[in-house]
């Protein structure tokens, strides 16, 4: 399989990138507050890029693309820790679609309406008509649906605002409830496999993504932190362990089997992005990165991370 970017898919990266520097730069993450009618806003633009539907068939109200161009822009928006909230959204659409619920669909890929994803803190069942357990419910802002996994299937809930309400977490980005399922309907069910391999791809994506940013800030910060009159980027130390961390980034994603959410790394991330960088010439510099901590918070942001498809 060819992985290098087509021309075409390079466009796509380019547009992506451009878009998400105007829009979601990291600068939003310095005041660490929520805005939800800019979110809201923010949502309604991606869907005019057509981002919710790129991986939908056109006869389905998608662009016709594949999950490739899906990975490449998750990548991009993980390089400014992005909203996860586009991961269940395209998998909902998805869902939606080969449901038969037109009309959700629709007002998904319009931005319209939200989806949400239930991580059950016990293993969910079902019946016929409703799903028995209690959930975290993460990105819960004008969700119009619930993704939840039962055994072999995905499920997508009906649900509307007043049936979330949030409840304080680590990440104000991220708006979390936590409720019992049941009395929800069972809007349609449809095999996991599919979706589960969907979301594990994306979620991958946007991992890696976030890895590639900060090992850029890290370079960044190397090209103009001066230690006895050089930059610490020419340092030995700095300068030959940068390419391990990148490459320690990539072989966590190609080995990333289990499909976590990256609702916690983000989280983490916009913590500490929320700190506004020191200005003084004086500060101590950083922690020399190494390929050893890179795997470190890998390993444990895949223990902490909350499972996207169990």
């Amino acid at each position: 399989m060819d992985l290098i970017p087509s021309d075409d898919q390079q466009q796509i990266i380019d547009l992506a990138a451009d878009f998400i520097l105007n829009e979601l730069p990291l600068t939003r993450l310095f005041d660490a507050h929520y805005d939800a009618d800019r979110a809201r806003a923010q949502r309604k633009a991606v869907a005019e890029l057509g981002w919710f539907g790129i991986g939908l068939p056109e006869e389905s109200g998608g662009v016709g693309m594949t999950v490739v161009e899906e990975a490449f822009i998750l990548r991009e928006l993980g390089r400014v820790i992005g909203p996860t909230a586009i991961i269940p959204a395209i998998l909902a659409a998805k869902l939606a679609a080969r449901l038969d619920l037109t009309e959700l669909r629709d007002r998904l890929l319009l931005g319209e309406a939200a989806a949400a994803l239930a991580i059950g803190e016990e293993p969910l069942t079902a019946s016929a008509d409703q799903v028995i357990g209690t959930a975290r419910v993460y990105d819960i802002q004008d969700a119009a649906c619930i993704i939840a996994t039962v055994g072999n299937e995905a499920l997508l809930l009906g649900v509307s605002p007043s049936d979330l309400q949030p409840t304080p977490w680590l990440d104000s980005f991220t708006p979390v409830a936590r409720r019992n399922l049941f009395g929800l309907p069972i809007l349609g069910r449809a095999p996991l496999q599919e979706t589960s391999q969907n979301g594990m791809l994306l979620t991958a994506a946007m991992l890696t993504g976030l890895a590639e940013g900060a090992l850029g800030m890290i370079q960044e910060y190397a090209g103009i932190r001066e230690t006895f009159g050089r930059k610490i980027g020419a340092y030995q130390a700095v300068r030959i362990r940068s390419p391990k961390v990148r490459r320690a980034a990539i072989m966590r994603s190609r080995c990333s089997t289990s499909p976590r959410s990256p609702c916690a790394m983000a989280a983490m991330m916009r913590r500490y992005s929320s700190r506004r960088p020191r200005s003084s010439p004086t500060a101590p510099p950083p922690a020399t990165p190494t390929s050893t901590s890179s795997c470190t918070v890998a390993s444990a942001s895949r223990q902490i991370c909350p499972r996207i498809i169990s």
